[in-house]
């Protein structure tokens, strides 16, 4: 992905699930669905490190699988 496909999703309304760290090996298997608006992008010098933000929490994209979403169309200045 280019920085124009990260920078997309800012503002975006998404659902998706991953698998937070619990530090448990018997809550290896818990997927987490998340749905929320992203406020923050941060991209990173190696884009496969790229985050966003949802209610304060950090998601990376490369762990996430997105379900729906809501891309809002901007064009930046």
């Amino acid at each position: 992905m280019a920085i124009q496909d990260f920078i997309k999703y800012l503002g975006a309304q998404v659902k998706f699930t991953h698998k937070p760290f619990t530090g448990s090996a018997s809550l290896n298997d818990l997927v987490v669905t998340v749905d929320g608006v992203i406020t923050e992008v941060l991209i990173k010098q190696d884009l496969e490190d790229c985050e966003f933000v949802i209610d304060n929490e950090f998601y990376y994209f490369n762990s996430v699988d997105f379900i729906s979403e809501s891309l809002v169309s901007a064009e930046l200045s």
